[in-house]
């Protein structure tokens, strides 16, 4: 069933189906950026104040992107455009990380500024990280970025050193897997990176929401088409910011299919050493190629090897602007139309909704609930059971 479908049945027989939030939440992504997108533009002179003073002094300061699974794919999916827009180092360090190697992970002295990505800021090692860094000295300002108001994290936002941007409730997702909570905490980690120049963010922004919707129907269709297949496993490629993207997309798979459909994620260059032996020519590839033509010759070899040992039974190509000699190298295109270059970073927000769009078609083919796939409750919605030592 397709996704307009879905969204067009009754609401009792979504729920009694367990898909009441997922299908929607994955839909009305090109639609809540724009608002996302308003909430950064409403705090832009407190922001920019709250920057200013941030790299004021002669020495930058060390930016960390932190965040726990989808979160943390959220500041690789970024990390690029602010460590080039701001000039300064900028490092991701998942929270599950800074919790249990802070020792070794933090040097004595340095001004870290922190940028922490949660949906529920409720994360028991995002909320610890981030408390310890409000308290360290010297002292800082620490961003958080949120979809709940009501969780900890955003509390913790309104500390002396501390600056809060609190997502619209919409997008704080009420199914298990994050959807349009990854898609739009990118786009404020964007925005932030376009601080000083929101108008033009704001373009780049509306033009890759159109060039999605172009291809919308097309990428549902085939997404339901290829999870009737039921491949037992799918490699997810991509590189720079759109690693990023592959690794959400290969989570996404994972966690709606319960783990059924075996989902991994690389770099174009980095499966050649070793992770290309899990190839076996019955999986489906979804390559995320780059649209910086330097990168993409790169890629181009990586397919056209796999295409030579025919290493996979299908590969979906993900591009913009894909030219006909990337065409070849896939059974299916889908083609990202953007009328003007987009950078990689600018087109993460796009790049993943194919990835969730197989993770839905997936989870039904599969006979399980969207809204929360875990039969068992092995994962859930929000993490417990972490217990904080000293």
């Amino acid at each position: 069933m397709t996704l307009a479908k879905l969204l067009s049945a009754p609401k009792s027989e979504l729920s009694s189906r367990g898909m009441l939030h997922t299908p929607l939440e994955i839909a009305q992504q090109p639609i809540t950026w724009g608002e996302t997108l308003r909430r950064v533009v409403a705090l832009e002179k407190p922001l920019g104040a709250t920057l200013r003073s941030a790299f004021k002094s002669s020495v930058r300061p060390h930016v960390l992107l932190l965040g726990a699974g989808t979160s943390d794919f959220v500041g690789r999916s970024v990390c690029q455009l602010l460590r080039q827009r701001w000039q300064c180092v900028v490092e991701v360090v998942p929270t599950t990380d800074f919790v249990t190697h802070e020792p070794s992970l933090l040097l004595e002295g340095v001004p870290y500024l922190s940028v922490s990505f949660s949906r529920s800021g409720r994360s028991p090692e995002s909320v610890r990280s981030l408390e310890h860094l409000l308290s360290r000295t010297p002292r800082m300002s620490q961003l958080v970025v949120t979809c709940d108001a009501e969780g900890t994290m955003a509390s913790l936002s309104a500390h002396s050193n501390g600056f809060g941007i609190v997502l619209d409730d919409a997008v704080n997702d009420r199914g298990l897997a994050m959807t349009s909570s990854y898609s739009n905490l990118v786009v404020a980690g964007l925005a932030l990176a376009h601080w000083n120049d929101l108008a033009r963010f704001g373009e780049i922004l509306q033009a890759v929401a159109t060039g999605w919707k172009r291809v919308a129907t097309v990428a549902d269709a085939l997404a339901e088409q290829l999870a009737s297949r039921s491949f037992s496993q799918v490699h997810f490629l991509g590189s720079g910011a759109l690693n990023g993207v592959a690794r959400e997309s290969a989570l996404k798979l994972l966690e709606l299919t319960a783990g059924r459909v075996s989902s991994r994620s690389e770099t174009f260059l980095g499966v050649r050493h070793g992770p290309l032996s899990a190839f076996d020519g019955k999986g489906l590839l979804v390559a995320l190629v780059s649209s910086d033509p330097r990168v993409r010759r790169y890629e181009l070899d990586v397919l056209r090897e796999i295409q030579q040992k025919r290493l996979a039974d299908e590969t979906v190509i993900v591009a913009q602007n894909p030219d006909a000699e990337l065409r070849k190298l896939g059974q299916v295109t889908l083609n990202i139309e953007v009328p003007h270059q987009v950078a990689d970073d600018h087109l993460a927000p796009v790049m993943v909704l194919f990835g969730q769009l197989l993770g839905l078609h997936s989870c039904l083919a599969h006979g399980l609930r969207p809204d929360a796939p875990s039969p068992d409750g092995v994962i859930q919605r929000i993490v417990s059971g972490v217990e904080m030592h000293a």
